[in-house]
């Protein structure tokens, strides 16, 4: 169990924030055209931020909020190569009210 904070103002900030782990494996969860990867968070978010795994260059990418646009539910992330064998993102967000 993650760390909650003793103090209720930023204990409530932290309960606002989701984690979601796509992986490419996860077929279903996504939808890819070219470097852009398109998740469905089924709800209306902000995105916090995108850790993007590339397996097949060994790199950890974190994501600006320039290469994220959300529209309704979803969010296309804008990756530096194609999403490919063993990748994953990691997309932290905040639902919104």
């Amino acid at each position: 169990m993650p760390f909650q904070s003793k103090d209720s103002a930023i204990a409530g900030q932290q309960n606002k924030v989701q984690e979601v782990v796509i992986r490419f494996k996860d077929l279903g969860l996504y939808t890819m055209s070219g470097v852009v990867v398109t998740v469905d968070l089924g709800e209306p978010h902000e995105i916090v931020a995108v850790i993007d795994c590339d397996n097949s260059t060994g790199v950890i990418d974190y994501l600006v909020a320039s290469a994220c646009v959300t529209t309704g539910n979803s969010v296309a992330i804008t990756r530096a190569a194609d999403f490919a064998a063993d990748d994953k993102m990691i997309i932290k967000y905040v639902v919104t009210e």
